[in-house]
């Protein structure tokens, strides 16, 4: 019999703490432990003397109330381990049409798979949906046991034995044996006693928080999708978690869902929900998670989703930033569920109204991408190009280098000269204004090969360089490295060099453009007429309220035309 080696624990570790660097759990095992508890932990799970510490418990009220248990990080490793260790051997055996708790198979796929299929069907066809009653509540440990353990041999695993006596300590452990209870009095009277661990029989239910819940689930309904698409031999079926739809004609879909229920009572002991039953026409609304397939013709967001993402926009109050930044986070995730669906007007009412609606009391303003998807906060008042000015003033003498995000950026006679030097495409900034600039600018990745130029040329150089939370500094540590005795000034450029630049930039952009090639040629005769026409182009994006990065991104996207 092989044992689980040092390297497969550390692995499910990382997996484990992925993302949740900054949760309670993960700093208070990091503290105490540092990872020594790990070889610890191997040694009792090969020796089969692995016992599960005790969970805490806390109450979700959105979108329903439901009382959640949570097992410790040292449990959510061998969670982690156990998974890693079975999800290859079952995906083979698991349907395509199974959306739950699965590697590339997420909820939206699960909508997009319906929606496809519902066209290959006659319209004359019928959709049941069928939710189970209290399905976690109501899993059986001693049958879920039972289907898992026949396929834990040791043909299929080497270290079966441990296996099995992992997945028997984790399926009939107590959660609510010496539980840490972390809710209010007020929401616990709230859960119905139906969906409480507390008043459930031992050998019944499984917390609905752990992952091996999640994936158990699937094996212990791998029998129903078997049943379903083996003997009642049904061509179109899903299934996310415990919500499943069969696509059919009326006669057949009535006596499948008798069949249906005598096999779900007699074989894994569970009911359907009546109130959730649903047998109509595929021409209806099929409601299901987050969207709704409208008559076969498109995908809408649900209304609940709708409505909560209002509430967090019409927030009365915003006191801080870290508030604030939670709220753009969600609203991201609902811009996220929502542009999935039809939602271009709807997205466009509601991201016209962010300013004035969230950020009113605040010195913030938000910077809105092309397709108003994502959005973030920046502070107006540390504009980098208002640092920038402070800095030119400064240092007269300097190659100023603007760093924003994962580029930097260089205006002027000195990004004609560096255009000269590395091979930089020359581009225009702001070109709406009459402020317009030429630019030239470089990936993070070429700051070394720019550093050395530098140094042969002797020249004197400071970086704008920008820190947290969008602040612009000089950043002192790079200003030492080009600090060099001999001060020598960039080359000067006479204007008529400049405007030819900028008229070449206009000139070549404009005639990259699909309008352009609409139009004869000899209508770019007059100097003025060309760059009219591209500002003209620039005012068509409408980002005449956008903020600087705007103006960079449209630079950006003329200067990908020209490439």
């Amino acid at each position: 019999m092989e044992k689980f080696t040092i390297e497969e624990l550390y692995e499910a570790y990382l997996d484990c703490i992925k993302n949740k660097k900054s949760s309670k759990d993960f700093l208070e095992y990091d503290l105490k432990y540092k990872k020594t508890d790990l070889i610890k932990l191997l040694d009792e799970v090969n020796e089969k003397t692995y016992k599960l510490w005790n969970s805490y418990c806390f109450i979700a009220y959105k979108p329903k109330i439901r009382e959640i248990f949570a097992s410790k990080l040292r449990d959510r490793i061998v969670h982690h381990l156990v998974v890693k260790e079975l999800e290859p051997y079952f995906e083979k055996r698991f349907y395509k049409n199974i959306f739950s708790c699965r590697i590339w198979k997420w909820a939206l796929l699960w909508i997009k798979t319906l929606f496809r299929d519902l066209q290959k069907v006659d319209n004359d066809n019928y959709y049941l949906q069928l939710d189970l009653k209290w399905f976690f509540m109501n899993i059986d440990k001693n049958i879920l046991y039972s289907l898992v353990k026949k396929h834990i041999t040791q043909k299929n695993f080497k270290n079966y034995l441990i296996l099995r006596y992992l997945i028997k300590q984790i399926i009939y452990n107590d959660p609510v044996k010496n539980v840490e209870k972390r809710w209010k009095k007020s929401l616990y009277k709230m859960v119905p006693k139906s969906k409480s661990l507390f008043d459930r029989p031992k050998d019944k239910g499984l917390p609905i928080w752990n992952l091996t819940s999640q994936f158990f689930a699937n094996i212990y309904l791998n029998e129903l999708d078997n049943y379903i698409k083996r003997d009642l031999k049904t061509d179109y079926y899903y299934r996310y978690v415990d919500d499943f739809i069969l696509l059919w004609t009326k006669e057949e879909l009535k006596e499948k869902l008798k069949k249906i229920e005598l096999f779900l009572e007699n074989i894994l002991k569970l009911k359907l929900s009546e109130n959730k039953t649903k047998f109509f026409p595929i021409n209806y609304d099929i409601d299901f998670i987050w969207y709704v397939i409208r008559a076969k013709k498109s995908i809408l967001p649900r209304k609940r989703n709708i409505n909560s993402m209002k509430e967090v926009l019409f927030k009365e109050k915003i006191n801080n930033k870290s508030i604030s930044n939670h709220t753009v986070s969600s609203i991201n995730s609902y811009l996220g569920i929502l542009k999935q669906a039809k939602t271009y007007n709807l997205r466009k009412k509601y991201l016209s109204k962010l300013n004035s609606i969230i950020f009113k009391q605040n010195k913030w303003f938000l910077k809105i991408n092309q397709n108003n998807n994502i959005f973030g906060i920046l502070d107006s008042n540390k504009k980098p190009l208002k640092k920038y000015r402070e800095v030119q003033n400064k240092y007269k003498n300097f190659v100023i280098i603007v760093q924003i995000w994962c580029f930097y950026k260089i205006f002027d006679n000195q990004a004609i000269y560096f255009s000269e030097k590395l091979g930089l495409k020359l581009t225009i900034f702001n070109p709406k204004t009459k402020w317009e600039r030429i630019m030239c600018w470089f990936h993070e990745k070429w700051l070394e090969k720019f550093i050395w130029l530098v140094e042969e040329n002797k020249i004197n150089s400071v970086i704008l360089k920008q820190i947290k939370d969008n602040v612009w500094e000089i950043d002192r540590e790079i200003f030492k490295i080009y600090d060099f005795k001999n001060n020598c000034k960039i080359p000067f450029y006479s204007s008529i060099k400049i405007k030819e630049i900028k008229l070449n930039y206009y000139k070549d952009a404009l005639l990259k453009t699909d309008k352009a090639k609409k139009i004869p040629s000899n209508e770019f005769i007059d100097d003025m007429d060309i760059k009219e026409k591209f500002i003209l182009d620039f005012k068509e994006t409408d980002f005449s309220k956008k903020s600087y990065y705007e103006f960079i991104e449209y630079v950006i996207k003329w200067k990908k035309l020209l490439a």
